[in-house]
Parts: C-alpha cells; structure tokens; sequence
C-alpha cells in the first residue's frame, strides 16, 4: 500500500503504511526492499538503507525486479 500511496502523491500515507510493516518482523526480503524505495522517495536514506540491509540479509538471492529499489538506495546514498 505505501508504494500506491506515494504514486498517488499522498505522503503521509504512504509513510504511515512503511513504518507498519517493519513491526510485522516478516520474513520476505522483497517487501524491504520496496519498503525501501518508499522511503528513498520521502528523502529518508538512513532508513532505507538499514532496510536495504535487512532485505539482503533475509533474501541474498533476490529476484531481478528487487534489484532496482535495492540499487536506487545505494545511488542516493
């Protein structure tokens, strides 16, 4: 939901719904490292970053269509 939300330019929403996920403690990598891209989107690189972090450490053989959140986080960095 939060990636929908910030395509749809509503911001707080799609905070709200990338700071629940993390307290759900699921094990999917995938869902980090879109998580990620939302926050890269909100400017919070930090956050992005320890989330890109948790997504490889979670899933190292990520398929393709992870690699561009993963990568764009890295870039803004």
């Amino acid at each position: 939901m939060s990636f929908t939300y910030l395509w749809k330019k509503q911001y707080e929403q799609a905070l709200a719904e990338t700071e629940r996920v993390p307290a759900l403690n699921l094990p999917f990598g995938g869902l980090y490292a879109w998580l990620a891209n939302t926050l890269n989107y909100l400017g919070r690189l930090e956050e992005a970053s320890k989330l890109v972090e948790k997504a490889l450490r979670l899933s190292p053989r990520l398929p393709g269509s992870f690699f561009r959140p993963l990568g764009h986080t890295y870039y803004l960095e």
